[in-house]
């Protein structure tokens, strides 16, 4: 059956997927494509890690299906694997995993990488997104909302997404979109990314990364634009440009602001297939 295949070959890719935890987040949100099946590879330019201010590429894969007289879908966006439940038009809603990168001795900078390795997980959890649809379905609002739970026993915490974007049919060949969203993270989440101490320390010493302390709160906030380019009715090319500030604890952290940038840039371009 084709929906199995689609499981399957979504498995693959997703265990193929070699980005980090802000390459998961950069492909979900590039995850643009209103078709019912839709299958592409992109690549980006994501910091080494979340608060990095060295850049690395990552691969992006994305797929797509739609199942036959329903709304109801499989979609993999890069390392995010979801399935919408739903059969109601412009509601969408069902369960996810998120498959995040380590933070380990393959990163640039001399001192973060003396800490204690994060291992590579699984998050684990639920979305919701309602669609506004104006009489061009290609002029829409998107409300998406997420909840990620660390199922893998390496932060220990959750994230909550909130994403708007705006959709606008420019002419008959070309979309595009501007969105913004922020990230609210728990406190086990944030100590293990931010937090600096003697049990993680590693082999860092206090005068290269201080201790500190990282409580629950918003992460950050964020804006992206991008557009895509449909070359005839089946292929298409696409880009967006991603910015995210990390606020509050995640801005503070020594990992942040002794070692890397709050300032988080990304940039991705895709080519796909729909049908």
């Amino acid at each position: 059956m084709k929906w199995l295949k689609t499981i399957a070959l979504s498995a693959v890719l997703m265990g193929l997927f070699i980005g980090n935890s802000v390459a998961s987040e950069i492909v979900a949100s590039a995850d643009v494509v209103d078709a019912p099946t839709v299958v592409g590879l992109g690549v980006a330019m994501v910091p080494d890690y979340i608060g990095s201010d060295d850049y690395k590429a990552v691969p992006l894969p994305f797929l797509k299906y739609t199942f036959s007289n329903s709304q109801r879908y499989i979609k993999l966006a890069g390392p995010e694997l979801s399935v919408n439940l739903l059969d109601i038009p412009n509601l969408y809603l069902g369960p996810m995993l998120r498959y995040y990168g380590s933070r380990d001795d393959d990163i640039d900078d001399a001192v973060v990488k003396k800490m204690n390795k994060v291992d590579a997980g699984l998050a684990a959890g639920a979305f919701l997104t309602y669609e506004i649809k104006e009489a061009d379905p290609r002029n829409k609002i998107n409300l998406t909302l997420k909840f990620l739970a660390d199922v893998s026993d390496s932060y220990d915490g959750y994230l909550i997404d909130f994403d708007a974007t705006l959709w606008r049919k420019v002419e008959e060949s070309w979309d595009v979109f501007i969105g913004a969203g922020t990230t609210y993270a728990d406190g086990d989440y944030m100590d293990t990314y931010f937090g600096v101490n003697n049990g993680n320390r590693g082999s860092a010493t206090v005068f290269e990364l201080p201790n500190y302390s990282a409580d629950s709160g918003i992460r950050d906030v964020r804006i992206q634009a991008g557009a895509i380019y449909y070359c005839d009715k089946n292929w298409l090319f696409g880009g967006l440009v991603r910015y995210q500030r990390l606020v509050g604890d995640a801005e503070d952290s020594p990992v942040v602001d002794d070692r890397g940038d709050p300032n988080q840039m990304a940039i991705a371009l895709f080519v796909g297939y729909k049908w």
